[in-house]
């Protein structure tokens, strides 16, 4: 964990411009995963009324899927974690000002890097997932 309070420290991530700290607001779900769930997400994301902008969608998948990534990476392996790669699939819109919750999970985990996914849900639905592969490195 000292790897992650430390990248947390000197992070320029986008959960702080969110005004959210992952220490405090991720939480374990069972064996290979993080939930955070959110209040509401501000109205000036939206590209359109009522639509949260796909490049935020997108943003917010990568940091709940990275973060529950590095997660796993220094509790294992003393070790952070690489986006190499992501693919989004937007399912429906995101709306503002509703209560939504993202899930990161990690498989395939080895010394080297794991697969992930995460998923945001509004009202039980999803609205977007993405998959990941995460490559680890010394910090």
């Amino acid at each position: 964990m000292d790897n992650l309070k430390e990248y947390w420290k000197t992070s320029s991530c986008f959960y702080k411009k969110m005004g959210l700290d992952p220490s405090k607001d991720m939480k374990p779900l069972g064996d290979n995963a993080l939930i955070l769930n959110i209040a509401s997400i501000s109205k000036k994301f939206e590209a359109y009324e009522g639509i949260i902008h796909g490049g935020y969608v997108s943003t917010l998948l990568d940091s709940v899927g990275g973060i529950t990534a590095l997660f796993f990476a220094d509790k294992k392996f003393g070790k952070i974690a690489l986006t190499s790669s992501m693919k989004v699939e937007f399912k429906r819109p995101l709306s503002p000002l509703v209560e939504s919750k993202v899930i990161g999970s990690v498989s395939a985990l080895t010394e080297n890097g794991c697969l992930g996914e995460a998923k945001i849900y509004q009202k039980d639905n999803v609205v977007a997932q993405a998959i990941f592969s995460f490559r680890f490195k010394k910090p």
